[in-house]
């Protein structure tokens, strides 16, 4: 995704941001469904992955 934004690695780590014309034209080509789809997928792993954090063992309910 960032490649495709217009942000490439530089030799000593830095990253240069794209421009907003940049953006918005990869946001244009990506389409309001695809972007919802990726967008959706994200959000549901993070709460996956946050649940699964407090969820562990020692967090269970007590018998």
């Amino acid at each position: 995704m960032l490649a495709a934004l217009g942000v490439h690695r530089h030799p000593l780590g830095w990253r240069r941001s794209p421009s907003t014309a940049t953006i918005g034209r990869v946001l244009a080509a990506l389409g309001g469904d695809a972007l919802d789809r990726a967008v959706s997928a994200y959000l549901a792993g993070q709460h996956r992955a946050a649940e699964s954090a407090t969820t562990g063992p020692s967090h269970g309910s007590s018998p």
